[in-house]
């Protein structure tokens, strides 16, 4: 996973976690690596800088177990994405507004993705980036994976389904790190 420093705040009017990170604001600087850090930004202004290191490990808050049950896996990211964090959040709040509306925080990773299983990707997400074209599918593709926490939202089941409805309480956006187009959304917690 990247990691960021955040400079200023991000007008989101919700909790912003992020994973392995630098965070100034109000001229104090905190320092988290591996874990997650919860603070309500306000202001409008904002600009989010990749340090030059990485983590030589996938640091991240999935479940990369689960992952792998749906054949997704993650890679320790090694390049500069094209657009930035705050994008990723904009570009997964204009894709599902109704999960960004009622997450109550949310969390951003800059991650290398690999899912042969998922070949699902709109006209526009495959016409912007003619490798994922070529392949069909994401082979260490650079991503943004924006998931928003804090919700209780109902599972869709079938009609006559017994039991227990699942609840959702995340629900996570991959957004293409080259070209700001969402590639796929999905859920699991």
């Amino acid at each position: 996973m990247r990691k960021f420093a955040i400079t200023g705040s991000i007008a989101l009017g919700i909790a912003l976690t992020v994973v392995g990170i630098t965070t100034y604001a109000s001229n104090q600087t905190q320092t988290v690596t591996g874990a997650r850090y919860n603070s309500v930004y306000t202001s409008t202004s904002a600009s989010i800088n990749p340090p030059a290191t990485l983590p030589a490990q996938v640091q991240t808050h999935q479940d990369q177990d689960k992952l792998k049950g749906y054949g997704m896996t993650l890679n320790a990211h090694a390049k500069d994405a094209k657009i930035d964090a705050q994008t990723a959040i904009q570009k997964a709040g204009q894709a599902f507004p109704e999960w960004a509306g009622k997450a109550k925080g949310t969390i951003v990773e800059h991650q290398l993705v690999t899912n042969e299983k998922f070949r699902g990707f709109s006209a526009q997400a495959l016409q912007k980036n003619p490798e994922l074209a070529k392949k069909g599918y994401m082979d260490h593709a650079d991503v943004y994976i924006v998931t928003y926490t804090g919700m209780s939202v109902p599972s869709h089941v079938p009609y006559n389904f017994k039991g227990e409805v699942p609840i959702h309480t995340e629900y996570n956006v991959v957004i293409d790190a080259k070209t700001g187009e969402p590639l796929m959304g999905f859920s699991y917690r």
